[in-house]
């Protein structure tokens, strides 16, 4: 026996030990076997009073007292009672969501120090409590349900009772393959289900809950099933300990009648197919059969132990007779018997032993020969101890075992031909031993999976057997399929660890090390570090092991990645997108991330809801995550020009892993450089002035009425009308343009009896030089006394064949006629009209009729009607009406004002007076404006001159044109107001030719306005940029406003700032300017350094737009913009481009309107613009984002429709290609300035009516 002992106790200590694995899991101990020493009651107890209602200070203290009071050495392992402590904790929490949640979670963390194992259940617990949202958080009753359902999941997996006030074994690892498939259907619940749990809105709260309850329901509803299981295997154990001995007794007992033998017989066949059933594990459980069998086989079973220990209690006090003794002998062939009762059997057995053999003694030894009737009896007997034996081996060794040979070889036992069923029965007995041997050995080297059937059925047999006989097995198979069963256990725990994939703080994967304790244990249940296993066998029985190691990613830990932009810079987006790729690692399992983002001001989300945790989702390929559709964030912009940062964070929560990834968002409210554009859409205009040598190369004929009614007084006592008259002549010639021929004809005077008289041949103007010309002439004048009839018209003949004499004129030739009536002597009245118009046939005379002051009035009207032929003579003339004297000689200056008559295919244009525009003059102090003119191809026409050039208008013109002895030019307004200028001619031809879009010609940079603003901060600049070219085309060609194609201008500071590197002024911006009689532009800048001096550059490109980088086209107007500029290539230095629709609000409009956005992102110092052809527009802006990187272009149309339903290219421009090539076509100008002053812009022009 003591042999036997230390050979136990070296078997036992030699075993392998399941530790690592115990804390990883709430019912763990149970299932492992592992009891603890305390009564669960007095544990809560304990918790409530040292560790639940006390600071946090004592805790230290009272964890130590409880682990004393626990009797756990303090250097000793603690492990399951901090496990014990974690469950009473999480049934706290799930009590009270609330501050029992909080407060549990910390005396988690307190008790494993962040270094001790912590079970599953309490490690959820507390990653719960620091990942869940907090405003909100979710609802307390979902936060129960998690947690309970948590502790649930692990008490099924387990077949655990879930009470630690239950003893009795789980059989956790005997009932795995039955529930197996049923819990991980429930985990695939209850995993999305915990995810959920993480978000911040009710949508995804019930969600979550639907699933969680889902999950436990799946869960409980296997519970019957465990019990039932646990209790049959329970039965089965308890039976199959005792029966095989309790049958022994019944061989044995002589007083076994036929139908308890049936009894056993039944006993055991039931025991076979609760075996059979439970080794079925291809098919789901039926609880209510396996119920109905377990408990026919406990009434059985209790109704043989109860007969067994009646037999044992009768004989206490047998007497002392041979048929007790032989029912002692028979009774104490059970291990079974309780040990009092043992040594009363065993003491009762000596005793009748020594009486009868006293007795035998006291009679001589001597034992009279049996009669034939006892010996008869005697044989009898054994016969019968032989059918019972027979009958009561068969059924151990069951028909299943037995086969075919069954049922003969029951007969043949009840027919008691024991020679024949002797030797079968034997070999069946040995065949079973050897089958027990043959298949615990091939399990004990086979993988686990193949060795599973082996040792289940090497169990059963063994468990059939007495003591004795297992006494010769080689091995355990009990032993050795309990720690199969154990390592299936754990590695399936491993797996759903695996699956679980939970995190610990820091980062670290708690599934890791949880699952890797799992699989040590597992592999150390299977012989991992058996010596007599080689390596290839161990790879074989460590192939399950090694499965879900591999799961475990130990080099690379399955973690969620994030990459995004780091920064990210904002510029005119009303709303942008933060896009972050979320990537998943291998291992990373199927599952829901929730992910959120945190603001700065002054960044706020674009809609209320993007503030909430989004849903996530690993799909089940564990290929990665599309890039998240998540946040768009709206904001709002600071007034300073400088970047204002604010951060954007986005945060993802998976299973304990947190990831936050920060992201400086730069606002650049103001762009750098603002460059607009604006299509022009008014109406054109000229205006023509008179160059100075050409207003003294015309004539002049004066005709004035000196007939008796001018000289009669304007008013009583007054000056006659011929004296006001007078006086307003020698106003007028006075301005009259030195070298003009002047000729004066009078008629109606008293003196020469009033015949048409040539007062003064035409002569060459010039008073200054001709002293006394002008005094001559009036004083010629002052001595005519006006007195006889009006021959007016003859007068107005008279004087136009005077000016046609006159040769070599490259002037215009007026004639002024000043007088108070009508004609008084042309016959007929009616046909003065025709008259005069066949007298001016080809004569470009401009005739130019005053009426000063009728006589009488009432003859107004048929004077008017007289002459009225002048309007409509090849020349239109004009007639004029005045009565005030003192207005007089304006009115006579307006009448000699030369006209340039504008046609249209040979007709009147609209709007545009008969007699044609003012001409100014040299003494004029501005610009008479025509009316607002249609764009088109007009024909002037002026006086004598012939084949004048055309003029083609474009909208928007302001086309300003001098009148020289040659004909029309174009007039080059920089010059003319004297601007400073710089003329870019040096070297132009030889640099131009090659490229079709450079400049043959130099062209004049003039800067009109260089102006400081309020308090000297601000800069306001006007340029204008003329081609000096064609100025007087050539034949056949137009006179038009030459406009460069594209322009790009920038102005700078480089003389100041630190070492002269210059302070650059911000907030820039540029465009061209409307009503100016130039391609003229305005720059503002809204901080200009103090005392600098600007210098402005142009670059410009005179016929063609800049040549592209790259062009990408419309041409299908039904496909929405934002979806045909996607996914373009992009050419070098073009990182980024997106075409979008927007309402943007713009310059001059009081809503927003509905623009094309074309943002670029490039580059650093290589900006790139956009251009569109093809899209008509009202106005395009360059916006430009330095220091981002980033451009900006706006494009809005006339109406919406324009823009949605158009075909039109888009251009990508290199900035620096565009000035590269500029300066090298000379098509640039470098103007250092003097500096800034206070000169007003000049005005723009105001066309008549504006």
């Amino acid at each position: 026996l003591k042999s036997d002992l230390g050979k136990l106790e070296i078997d036992l200590l030699s075993a392998p030990r399941v530790e690592g694995s115990l804390p990883y899991a709430l019912p763990m101990p149970e299932s492992l076997g592992v009891e603890a020493p305390w009564p669960q009651e007095d544990l809560e107890h304990k918790v409530e009073d040292l560790l639940w209602n006390i600071p946090a200070e004592k805790w230290e203290e009272n964890w130590a007292a409880l682990k004393k009071w626990a009797q756990v050495d303090p250097a000793a392992n603690d492990d399951l009672l901090r496990v014990q402590v974690d469950s009473i904790l999480l049934d706290k929490a799930a009590a009270d969501p609330d501050k029992g949640l909080e407060t549990a979670c910390k005396l988690v963390k307190f008790l494993d120090r962040g270094i001790k194992p912590r079970p599953a259940e309490a490690h959820f617990m507390v990653m719960l409590q620091r990942d869940m949202n907090r405003q909100p958080p979710p609802p307390a009753n979902l936060r129960k349900l998690v947690l309970e359902t948590r502790r649930l999941a692990e008490q099924v997996a387990l077949s655990a009772r879930g009470d630690a006030r239950t003893p009795g074994a789980s059989y956790s690892e005997k009932i795995l393959p039955w529930t197996q498939a049923a819990v991980q259907a429930a985990d695939a619940k209850r995993r999305p289900g915990e995810d959920q749990v993480f978000l911040s809105n009710d949508q995804g709260w019930t969600e979550a809950a639907t699933l969680l309850n889902d999950a436990h329901d799946r869960y409980q509803k296997l519970q019957p099933t465990v019990a039932a299981l646990r209790e049959a295997l329970n039965t089965y154990h308890e039976v199959l300990a005792a029966l095989p001995y309790d049958s022994l007794w019944l061989a044995r007992r002589e007083g076994t009648d036929d139908r308890k033998l049936q009894a056993n017989e039944k006993l055991w066949g039931d025991v076979h197919a609760l075996a059979d059933l439970l080794e079925d594990r291809q098919k789901t459980p039926d609880p209510n059969q396996i119920a109905v069998l377990t408990r026919d086989l406990q009434g059985e079973f209790k109704e043989l132990t109860t007969e067994f220990q009646q037999e044992g209690q009768s004989l206490r006090d047998a007497s002392a007779t041979p048929g007790n003794l032989r029912r002692l002998q028979d009774v104490l062939v059970s291990p079974l018997i309780p040990a009092d009762l043992r040594v009363r059997l065993v003491e009762k057995s000596r005793e009748i032993s020594r009486k009868l053999a006293e007795e035998n003694k006291a009679t001589g030894d001597t034992a009279a020969e049996p009669d034939a009737q006892a010996l008869s009896d005697q044989q009898a007997r054994a016969l019968q101890a032989g059918v019972r034996q027979g009958r009561l081996a068969l059924a151990v060794l069951g028909s299943t075992w037995v086969g075919p040979d069954y049922a003969p070889l029951s007969k043949k036992v009840r027919e008691q031909s024991f020679a024949e069923v002797e030797e079968p029965l034997r070999q069946q007995w040995w065949r079973l031993l050897d089958e027990v041997q043959k298949r615990t050995a091939s399990a004990a080297n086979a993988p686990p999976n193949l060795a599973a059937g082996d040792l289940a059925s090497a169990e059963h047999l063994a468990r059939s057997m007495d003591g004795a006989t297992v006494r010769f097995l080689d091995r355990d198979p009990v032993a050795d399929n309990r720690r199969l069963l154990l390592h299936n256990l754990l590695v399936n725990q491993a797996e759903r660890t695996v699956h679980d994939h939970w995190f610990a703080e820091q980062g670290k994967p708690y599934y890791q090390v949880a699952a890797g304790m799992d699989l040590r244990d597992a592999a150390d249940l299977i012989g991992a570090n058996r010596t007599d296993l080689d390596e290839d066998q161990k790879k074989v029985r460590l192939e399950a092991v090694a499965r879900v190691e591999k799961m475990l990613g130990k080099d690379q830990p399955g973690v969620l990645q994030v990459d995004g932009l780091k920064e990210q810079s904002v510029t005119s987006q009303l709303s942008f997108d933060v896009k972050y790729t979320l990537s998943a690692q291998p291992g990373v399992q199927p599952g829901y991330p929730v992910a959120w983002c945190d603001l700065e001001t002054p960044l706020a989300f674009l809609r209320p809801e993007d503030a909430r945790r989004q849903r996530l989702e690993i799909a089940a390929d564990r290929q990665g995550l599309k890039v998240l559709p998540q946040p768009v964030i709206a904001f709002t912009m600071k007034t300073p020009p400088e970047a204002a940062q604010a951060g954007a964070t986005l945060h993802v929560r998976y299973r304990g892993q947190v990831i936050d990834f920060p992201t400086d968002v730069y606002m650049f409210s103001e762009p750098d450089v603002i460059a607009y554009e604006d299509t022009p859409r008014d109406k054109a205009a000229i205006a023509v002035r008179a160059n100075e040598d050409f207003e003294g190369q015309g004539a002049l004929a004066i005709v004035l009425d000196c007939s008796g009614s001018m000289n009669v007084p304007s008013k009583a006592g007054g000056e006659t009308k011929f004296n006001e008259a007078l006086d307003a002549l020698q106003e007028v010639l006075q301005t009259i343009p030195r070298g003009t021929k002047v000729g004066v004809w009078i008629f109606g005077q008293k003196e020469n009896e009033g015949v048409i008289q040539q007062l003064q041949a035409p002569d060459t103007w010039d008073p200054e030089n001709n002293f006394g010309q002008l005094k001559r002439l009036m004083q010629k004048l002052r001595a005519i006394t006006p007195y006889y009839e009006t021959p007016l018209v003859k007068g107005i003949v008279t004087a136009k064949d005077a000016l046609l004499d006159m040769r070599g004129l490259k002037g215009i030739k007026s004639m002024l006629v000043l007088t108070d009536g009508m004609d008084t002597e042309f016959k007929p009245q009616n046909r003065i009209g025709a008259y005069l118009k066949e007298q001016f046939v080809d004569t470009d005379i401009f005739v130019n009729m005053v009426f000063y002051k009728f006589d009488p009035p009432e003859d107004q009207a048929k004077a008017i009607a007289q002459f009225e032929a002048i309007r409509d003579l090849d020349v239109p003339g004009q007639l004029f009406q005045e009565t005030d004297a003192s207005k007089l000689a304006a009115t006579m200056l307006q009448a000699l004002r030369p006209k340039l008559r504008l046609e249209v295919n040979g007709a009147l244009p609209r709007g545009v007076p008969k007699q044609g525009i003012d001409i100014s003059l040299q003494r004029d102090d501005h610009l008479f404006w025509s009316p607002p003119l249609f764009p088109d191809d007009y024909t002037p026409r002026l006086a004598s001159f012939r084949n004048l050039p055309d003029l083609l208008l474009q909208a928007g013109d302001r086309l300003v044109l001098s009148v020289t002895p040659k004909g029309l030019q174009r007039v080059l307004y920089g010059k003319s107001f004297f601007a400073d200028s710089r003329i870019s001619s040096e070297g132009l031809q030889a640099g131009g030719g090659s490229d079709p879009g450079s400049s043959s010609q130099p062209w004049l940079l003039s800067t009109l306005q260089n102006q400081l603003g309020p308090n000297n901060r601000s800069l306001q600049m006007m340029m204008t940029l003329e081609n000096q070219a064609q100025l007087s085309p050539a034949a056949g060609e137009s006179l038009q406003q030459i406009r460069p194609r594209f322009v790009w201008f920038e102005v700078s500071a480089p003389d100041t700032g630190p070492k002269g590197k210059g302070a650059q002024p911000r907030g820039i911006r540029w465009g061209n300017l409307a009503d100016y009689p130039a391609p003229a532009w305005g720059l503002d800048v809204r901080q200009w350094p103090s005392g600098a001096q600007p210098l402005l550059q142009a670059w410009w490109r005179s016929d063609q737009a800049p040549y592209p980088l790259a062009e990408f086209k419309r041409e299908d107007p039904a496909r929405p913009i934002d979806q045909v500029f996607k996914d373009m290539d992009l050419p070098p230095g073009v990182h980024s481009l997106d075409v979008t629709v927007e309402q943007q609000q713009v310059a001059g409009e009081d809503n927003p309107r509905p623009c094309l956005v074309v943002r670029i992102k490039y580059d650093p110092d290589t900006p790139i613009l956009a251009l569109t052809s093809g899209l008509p527009l009202q106005r395009r802006e360059h916006r430009f984002y330095y220091q981002a990187g980033q451009y900006t272009g706006l494009f809005w149309p006339t109406t919406a429709e324009q823009l949605t339903r158009a075909r039109f290219t888009l251009s990508l421009i290199s900035l620096k290609d565009f000035k590269d090539k500029a300066q090298a076509q000379n098509a640039y100008i470098k103007m250092p300035l003097p500096p800034p002053d206070h000169r007003a812009r000049p005005e723009p022009v105001l066309l008549p009516g504006q």
